[in-house]
């Protein structure tokens, strides 16, 4: 009996220290002002928030298709009916789509793919792939009539495919290799490596210029893929998940698991699913962002690391751009006070109109 006592009253003072220890951890710094009072002490913390742009038109049958971001922070995205760009969004005021109409050679062109090569836009129509940066140096007969896919390389090489053959094209406009490769569906290019990955519906592939096309993977719903992390894994999205290889183990415990879009934007996994876009924390959680708080529609079709610290999520109506800015508290409720200052304050008191109609 004595031995059980004994055994308690060791157990008990553990317990209190243990305590007492993550008491001390867990206890906040006091901060004090001159009079040597405590005080609050406004740390700045990430806060997220998103910016909508709507795809408002009279034709259900426009589409958004992809997007690209330069230097310059113009974002362009195509659509089945051209080019078009956001314009005037902002946090509590979604903004729409105006054409683009910056570059008139380019209007009565039939642009089949668009992509962000060295922080600059690059085209592709059924004759050329093209640029109007680099004083429109850049123009590349690629031979494919009905090319629909593209990836910048090393030095200006690019690789071109219609879904089935594919061209590696030199700056110059050398013909390098071709091949062919059956039902690609998106082409993704890896400086480590100085390789393409080639993906189909059902299949990942690497094309190493100057090498035959290797299988790197086989399998089912496959929406995308690409290189991640150190070791530099291969990560294949799926309409059921995503896998990591070479672990070969499907991971379906996600916010959504039919993924439709996947990047790696600053070291962090990002996907974009069937019901909005989330992304991969350190701590292998995930943040979701789902409904018109966050995105004009939650179908995802492409996701990029976008200006001034954001991610741009390309929806079926519309584009989505989410912001991580680092603000205090105070700046927090001036922001807001800015807001009901201009938008509500009427008669020297906040308040707000409504019209009714009859």
């Amino acid at each position: 009996m004595r031995q059980i006592t004994d055994i308690c009253l060791l157990l008990f003072c553990f317990f209190i220290l243990c305590s007492f220890q993550e008491k001390e951890t867990t206890s906040t710094v006091k901060h004090t002002n001159t009079k040597g009072q405590e005080m609050y002490l406004d740390i700045p913390y990430l806060q997220d928030y998103s910016v909508r742009y709507y795809l408002h038109n009279n034709s259900p049958e426009q589409k958004l298709i992809s997007f690209s971001v330069n230097r310059d922070n113009q974002v362009r995205v195509l659509s089945s009916s051209g080019l078009l760009m956001p314009d005037n969004g902002s946090l509590f005021y979604p903004g729409h789509f105006v054409r683009d109409i910056s570059y008139s050679p380019i209007l009565p062109k039939k642009i089949t793919a668009i992509t962000t090569y060295q922080n600059q836009t690059v085209y592709l129509d059924n004759q050329q792939m093209f640029s109007n940066a680099w004083a429109g140096k850049l123009q590349i007969n690629h031979g494919l009539p009905h090319a629909k896919l593209l990836a910048g390389g090393k030095d200006f090489h690019f690789l071109v495919s219609d879904g089935d053959s594919l061209v590696y094209l030199a700056a110059q406009g050398n013909r390098i290799w071709a091949g062919f490769f059956p039902g690609v569906i998106q082409m993704r290019y890896h400086l480590q490596t100085n390789s393409f990955l080639l993906i189909t519906s059902s299949s990942v592939a690497e094309y190493t210029p100057g090498k035959s096309i290797n299988l790197l993977y086989q399998g089912q719903g496959i929406t995308s893929a690409l290189y991640h992390g150190p070791q530099q894994q291969l990560v294949v999205a799926t309409h059921s998940g995503f896998i990591h290889l070479p672990d070969n183990q499907l991971i379906h415990t996600v916010p959504c698991a039919d993924i439709t879009a996947l990047e790696d934007i600053d070291g962090q996994l990002w996907f974009g699913s069937a019901n909005g876009a989330y992304q991969l924390n350190k701590n292998g959680k995930y943040s979701y962002y789902s409904g018109e708080r966050w995105l004009p529609d939650n179908h995802v079709i492409a996701l990029q690391k976008g200006p001034a610290n954001s991610v741009l999520v390309l929806t079926d109506k519309g584009l989505g751009q989410l912001f991580f800015t680092k603000m205090t508290l105070e700046e927090k409720a001036m922001f807001y006070e800015k807001q009901v200052r201009e938008k509500n304050i009427r008669y020297g008191i906040n308040c707000s109109m409504v019209t009714l109609t009859e």
